[in-house]
């Protein structure tokens, strides 16, 4: 059902905002996602942040959950929030359905996106995690199985692979580092 409903919003999106423009707005954004690699590596476990409580936060990591929301210009906020503290670092959680909203979730300011990987193919995954590397983002797939993580083992990361839990943070080898996450 959740896969079905972020097809609809995705959809409903491109409508609004086509892909080409969407493009014609990367080519001219200025800031860099920021390395938000570090700060994972030394946080406690995050609790997901609302898009509306994000300007006012105090907190320098931070993730929102959208995966059961709309595209909407709250996402706006993303920027804002950082702009007013230079510190922030924001990751996105959200189902990945088409590349489209990897290049939504740069236009909004996020330095990471948190995913699941269950209903991707391991290339589309690949795909995911390279077009989010590739474009300063940090990819935080998360494995929930075997197969998961199989979709992963062929991919170079470059950030540590790591399991987020309620008690702490699980440390897995891989080639290089990535994050995996059970937010």
């Amino acid at each position: 059902m959740e896969i079905e409903q972020k097809k609809i919003w995705v959809r409903q999106k491109k409508q609004e905002i086509p892909p080409h423009v969407l493009e014609m707005g990367l080519n001219m954004l200025f800031e860099e996602p920021r390395d938000i690699f570090s700060k994972l590596k030394n946080s406690q476990p995050l609790k997901p942040l609302q898009l509306e409580q994000i300007i006012d936060t105090q907190e320098d990591l931070v993730f929102v959950d959208a995966i059961k929301m709309p595209y909407t210009a709250e996402f706006d906020n993303v920027g804002f929030a950082k702009q007013l503290n230079p510190k922030l670092n924001v990751a996105v959680k959200d189902i990945l359905v088409e590349e489209y909203q990897v290049y939504l979730h740069r236009i909004y300011g996020f330095d990471g996106i948190i995913f699941p990987i269950s209903h991707l193919t391991k290339k589309l995954t690949e795909t995911f995690i390279f077009m989010c590397d590739s474009m300063g983002m940090l990819p935080i797939p998360i494995i929930e199985n075997e197969l998961d993580l199989e979709k992963i083992n062929s991919i170079e990361l470059k950030t540590a692979i790591t399991q987020f839990n309620k008690s702490s943070l699980v440390k897995l080898k891989q080639s290089r580092e990535g994050y995996i996450s059970k937010c």
